[in-house]
């Protein structure tokens, strides 16, 4: 019972990984468009919030990372 609990949590969170993983791609490039067109005043605006951004879903895609490695142990200690 545990085991299905786990392998469902891994599921879920390895999910939750890959939208964060597009969503950083998408959000670098993004930046870097806005960072070859600086001609702009609302770029300068948008491209630290998109740098940022890009910062904050890298590092939350790593946090997913070590919580599957996580439970993949425990679901190894289960077995």
């Amino acid at each position: 019972m545990e085991k299905d609990v786990i392998k469902e949590k891994i599921d879920m969170l390895r999910d939750t990984r890959n939208h964060l993983w597009n969503a950083t791609v998408v959000t670098i490039g993004g930046t870097i468009a806005v960072a070859f067109n600086m001609g702009y005043i609302i770029s300068w605006f948008l491209f630290p919030i998109g740098f940022l951004f890009s910062i904050i879903f890298f590092q939350a895609y790593f946090k997913k990372e070590i919580e599957i490695d996580n439970l993949i142990t425990k679901l190894g200690e289960v077995n």
